[in-house]
């Protein structure tokens, strides 16, 4: 079924540009999407359809559902909230970020507001509890009061805030979407004023920028053309709210076809193997909305307009079992949390859109995520087909595009280990080429660090003063004391990348990275020997002058040394014995890189540096597991 996979991914590639239309924003040339498009206005449904909950007044349903395990869980749920107090979001906590960049406080209160919003709907819906109607009205009504929508953090000048002007990101998107799916279901059961300033709303802050934006009438978002998840998460935020509360059907058909085309920018922001540039968490973010999306149009049609038709969806979908290194253990590369595991939800509704499985037809819960019981999968015939071989089972991922390696332990084994080669001019970008991390038995020995909480810092130019995201915090050279730069021309070129005979071997140039004139080349050896097991990664370079040099081994514990040229680290009760080589004499500095992690994981560095510069520098670590 691999051949399949790929024969329906080579088959359907298209090579994507940009045109311009008469009037209104640009769409992306995609010959896939645009056949998908041409199919909305004679499929989708006369009716609005907001997902697969049933609205108050279908009592049956509802009563039914809260006997259910589920149903009982999200009562519990709402109780919780009602013994503390509304979360409401102040002028004051919006406009700290402005005062000093931090965006975690104002953005943890809306959050809670949001969570107010859909847990006690669905329990209103599921007790008729009058309590929790009160607790609704109230939640909705703070978010009616408020001036803006959109976060601080993307209110350039808070003229959102101000009422100068607007404009719709990520979560006003998701909101509209939220709000619109507990507007049609709560419908005739709160304040019917409420209700209409309610749907008034999502339509001036949502429904309507984005339609004057497809009409050229607005000038057009950014996000609508860009390639990363930000395209795929508003697209998805915005057709929802359009599904469920647009009643023109040619308004709302316009909506969805242009939707549809846009969301092949998204698309973009993978490789054509299905990497995705900005890691883990991102995919089930990103890549999770283009699946949100995908899942409501597919309903919308009655199974119609299908996006996994297209060849980058259908490749993007592979990489969530590809990335995997064991256990579910997956690399922190890009603004990757440490944490992070690849959601097995996105993939069952990927599976489903790929014809590889069935759904069941049961409710889906979700909080937070999605609109209450939203988006269940229907039934597919018993005749469908698996799409791919899981490609986690495999030994070896290779991704291209990435330059990324992922390998498994064998039958027997105990190391994991993943590389990444690619660029420093990626989204969601750390100064990385030739990063990596090593496993044993699923426990991370050496380790990319992953995101920091974001500030103000972390989308500015002084995003690479963070030992976290410049590559002082990832074990790859300094030369001459400086860092890897970032932006574009910082490619390197993978020039080996196979297994064979239980070896596998990875060999790369980081010179790009540094661009420096005097740096010939700077090759990355990094060998993964199955049968004994050896992982050994060599830097060797070739200057035209003598130039300081170092490399570095990050790891989550404090290293021990051992001997002269032996050192160890030990997590989770194993031991990675490390044995270091080099063409001159060398020194040992130990750093512990403070920065503020998601994770609160300390994160520990150990510097290797010649004494002396050198034309010719080489460093050598060889990995052992240690008893």
């Amino acid at each position: 079924m691999a051949g399949r996979w790929y024969g329906l991914l080579l088959a359907g590639w298209l090579v994507i540009g940009v045109m311009g239309i008469a009037s209104g924003v640009e769409f992306p040339r995609d010959a896939a999407m645009e056949r998908l498009a041409a199919r909305i206005p004679e499929t989708l449904r006369r009716e609005c359809w907001f997902g697969d909950q049933r609205p108050y007044s279908d009592r049956e349903w509802w009563l039914k559902q809260a006997k259910t395990p589920e149903g009982r869980k999200r009562i519990a749920a709402a109780e919780k909230l009602l013994a503390l107090p509304l979360p409401v979001p102040t002028d004051e906590l919006y406009l700290e970020f402005s005062r000093n960049g931090n965006r975690s406080r104002y953005q943890s209160v809306r959050s809670n507001l949001e969570k107010n919003v859909t847990v006690v709907a669905v329990a209103w819906c599921l007790t008729g509890d009058p309590r929790y109607r009160e607790r609704l009205e109230a939640a909705l009504r703070a978010f009616l009061a408020a001036k803006s929508w959109v976060l601080p953090a993307h209110d350039r000048g808070n003229r959102v805030w101000k009422g100068e002007a607007i404009s719709i990101d990520l979560v006003s998107a998701l909101l509209g979407w939220r709000l619109a799916v507990v507007s049609r279901t709560v419908a005739g059961s709160l304040d019917p004023e409420l209700i209409q300033e309610l749907d008034r709303q999502i339509r001036a802050r949502v429904l309507t920028p984005f339609q004057e934006m497809l009409a050229g009438k607005r000038k057009a978002d950014s996000w609508l053309t860009a390639r990363t998840n930000w395209n795929a998460v508003c697209l998805a935020g915005v057709t929802g709210a359009a599904l469920a509360l647009e009643e023109d059907f040619d308004a709302r058909s316009r909506t969805v076809a242009g939707a549809v085309r846009l969301i092949a920018c998204s698309l973009q922001g993978f490789g054509a193997d299905g990497y995705c540039f900005e890691g883990v968490g991102y995919w089930n973010y990103g890549y999770g909305h283009n699946l949100r999306f995908a899942l409501m149009v597919y309903r919308a049609t009655g199974g119609a307009v299908n996006l996994m038709e297209h060849p980058v969806m259908l490749a993007a979908g592979r990489y969530g079992e590809a990335i995997q290194m064991s256990g579910g253990v997956v690399p922190a590369f890009a603004d990757c949390g440490l944490n992070s595991r690849v959601s097995q939800t996105l993939c069952s509704w990927r599976d489903f859109l790929a014809g590889s499985a069935a759904g069941n037809g049961d409710p889906v819960w979700m909080d937070g995520l999605l609109p209450m019981v939203a988006l269940t999968p229907a039934v597919q015939p018993e005749t469908a087909q698996a799409v791919a071989e899981d490609p986690g089972k495999a030994s070896l991922s290779w991704f291209p595009s990435g330059g990324v390696a992922v390998l498994r332990p064998v039958s027997g084994g105990r190391f994991a280990a993943a590389i990444k080669g690619g660029s420093n001019d990626e989204p969601h970008n750390h100064n990385d080429v030739g990063s990596y991390v090593v496993m044993i038995d699923e426990v991370p020995m050496l380790f990319d660090p992953g995101s920091e909480v974001y500030t103000r810092r972390t989308f500015s130019k002084d995003r690479y003063q963070s030992g976290l995201l410049s590559s002082f915090g990832h074990p790859v050279p300094v030369v001459d004391g400086k860092l890897q730069r970032t932006g574009g021309g910082t490619d390197c070129r993978t020039v080996e990348a196979a297994e064979k005979n239980g070896v596998f071997r990875w060999r790369t140039d980081l010179q790009p990275a540094y661009g420096d004139s005097r740096i010939r080349s700077l090759e990355r050896l990094f060998v993964l020997e199955r049968h004994p097991e050896r992982i050994v990664v060599r830097d060797r370079g070739v200057f035209t002058a003598a130039l300081p040099f170092e490399t570095a081994l990050i790891a989550p514990a404090a290293f021990r040394q051992t001997a002269p040229d032996v050192v160890e680290v030990s997590n989770g009760g194993r031991v990675l014995r490390i044995r270091i080589s080099a063409s001159g004499p060398f020194e040992l500095i130990p750093t512990e890189i403070k920065e503020d992690s998601p994770t609160r994981q300390r994160v520990f560095r150990l510097g290797i540096r010649l004494l002396e510069p050198t034309e010719k520098p080489e460093i050598c670590t060889e990995f052992l597991i240690g008893s």
